[in-house]
């Protein structure tokens, strides 16, 4: 057996929802993968959970790393493979996303069957999926942990292209998004999304003269 390419890592509040996403997402990667699976008994958000998975998979030492929410359906055949081979068409490409059902430019207007395209973006994707370059990790650092839940992701990519990495959309990968399908702990939630939009708008929308806003 080939050693593994990506590690796959997923946050999670609901353990079963989560070994059954990356169960089938192991199963149609197209590549050889490690799985790392965290569940949030505490409640502290997915950003400390985030970062803690992304230093065992740093650990693991593979080339790649995949986010995957828990409330994806990762069923089209190689869509891991493809998204790394969008990736290896330019060592400055840090970060891959697919097309799903979101509210984010341009990934909203992506549909199953596309034809593989990569296209580079410039603001912040919608991270239900999204592989990594480990070597981009170590260079940018983990997310922000001033997040709780929301923001982590959008606030990491800005970091990563000031230090020269890209973003691209792969079109030809579509992965099914739950969003809003599930109204657990729902109160919490908003408090976190709340005070997440106010952290990024401090640091990237309403910075200061002089600086990138507060740390």
């Amino acid at each position: 057996m080939a050693d593994p390419l990506c590690t796959i890592v997923m946050p999670t509040l609901d353990l079963d929802r989560g070994a059954q996403t990356m169960r089938l997402a192991r199963s149609t990667a197209g590549v050889e993968t490690d799985g790392l699976l965290l569940v949030d008994f505490k409640m502290r958000g997915a950003v400390k959970l985030n970062n803690a998975l992304f230093k065992a998979a740093l650990h693991l030492e593979t080339p790649f790393i995949c986010y995957l929410n828990d409330d994806t359906i990762p069923s089209q055949r190689d869509w891991l493979k493809l998204l790394i081979q969008g990736l290896r068409q330019n060592n400055r490409f840090g970060m891959a996303c697919p097309s799903g059902e979101c509210s984010t430019t341009p990934q909203k207007s992506g549909r199953p069957g596309d034809p593989f395209e990569v296209h580079v973006v410039k603001g912040p994707l919608a991270w239900f999926v999204a592989a990594v370059r480990a070597e981009a990790l170590r260079d940018v650092g983990l997310f922000d942990e001033g997040f709780i839940h929301y923001g982590d992701e959008s606030d990491w990519v800005q970091r990563a292209r000031r230090k020269g990495w890209k973003q691209i959309w792969v079109k030809g990968v579509y992965i099914k998004h739950l969003r809003g399908n599930h109204n657990e702990n729902a109160a919490l939630r908003n408090e976190w999304a709340k005070h997440d939009k106010r952290r990024y708008r401090r640091k990237w929308v309403h910075k200061p003269k002089g600086g990138t806003g507060k740390k």
